[in-house]
């Protein structure tokens, strides 16, 4: 999940910046992102490395004997017609989702970035109709029947669909975080702000839908800096990262987090919840010690 924020063309990650540009008139800087991101994410693999080395110590004895030769013992076949066709609606589908983002002022980007749902659907729908000697490209009663994960496309839909609820006007509990927390926060230091802010964060995304407590927390952090007239663009950047990227403790944290927990052939909900908290327990305290310092050192 780490890589997911980590990356400034992501969708999800283009879509709050430009967000919080909307609020406050102020452009998050690609470079700036990344520049935070990367050198945190390396920090946090490593992090997690160590972690599974000496604390969680997984049983790795039957791939001390793994090698290359191994796995090269048997050449793959050559790729059939419908798998030709397959990769090349892939790499058509990829296209679409890019050319918004390298070629943002082209009239037809604008189409492609509001309809890329509807782009995948018709790719799909194409391929399903092609009939080759092999007969039809993609077999979607087949895939629907024997490949498609049931299980983590029905934990995903009822954990948005929770964290949708949750977080609705009609519920209240966004306003309640809005009113109580911008007077806690707006009288802080910029250091306590900065821990305070992504903290809270973290801990909040991880019940509820993280996209949305990143743009409930936004307004909040736009209020401070006009209090303060401190630069909070890295405070942004840090908050979203961590928000998206650590959101993995419950099923209602984000997709990802929900499509571990439908794993249960192969992980139980108890090892999930032990392992994501220890792990994310671990990311915090790198934000902490590491990402705070490095935005105070670059801005």
């Amino acid at each position: 999940m780490i890589g997911f924020p980590t990356s400034y063309f992501n969708g999800t990650i283009l879509a709050l910046n430009a967000n919080y540009t909307q609020i406050s008139g102020d452009l998050i800087s690609g470079g700036a992102y990344m520049t935070i991101t990367v050198t945190v994410s390396v920090l946090i693999i490593l992090m997690m490395v160590l972690v599974m080395k000496y604390l969680i110590k997984p049983d790795v004895s039957k791939m001390y004997h793994l090698t290359i030769d191994k796995i090269n013992q048997e050449d793959l076949p050559p790729m059939n017609t419908p798998q030709k066709v397959t990769s090349l609606a892939v790499l058509i589908f990829i296209l679409a989702m890019f050319t918004p983002i390298l070629l943002p002022n082209w009239s037809l980007s604008q189409l492609l970035k509001q309809n890329i749902s509807g782009i995948a659907m018709t790719i799909v729908a194409v391929l399903a109709m092609v009939q080759l000697k092999e007969g039809p490209v993609i077999e979607v009663q087949s895939i629907l029947q024997n490949n498609f994960s049931w299980p983590t496309f029905f934990i995903i839909a009822s954990s948005l669909m929770l964290g949708e609820a949750l977080t609705s006007p009609q519920v209240g509990f966004t306003e309640f975080l809005k009113q109580n927390l911008t007077p806690l926060f707006t009288e802080m230091s910029y250091l306590s702000f900065a821990l305070a802010i992504i903290v809270a964060g973290v801990l909040i995304s991880n019940v509820l839908n993280s996209v949305v407590i990143n743009l409930i927390l936004q307004p909040i952090i736009y209020t401070y800096s006009v209090v303060s007239g401190a630069n909070v663009i890295p405070i942004v950047i840090l908050m979203t990262y961590a928000t998206i990227g650590f959101a993995a403790v419950t099923p209602s944290a984000s997709p990802y987090a929900a499509a571990i927990f439908a794993q249960k052939d192969v992980v139980t909900a108890m090892d999930v919840y032990r392992y994501t908290s220890l792990f994310v327990l671990g990311e915090i305290l790198i934000i902490v010690l590491v990402g705070i310092p490095l935005i105070q050192l670059l801005f």
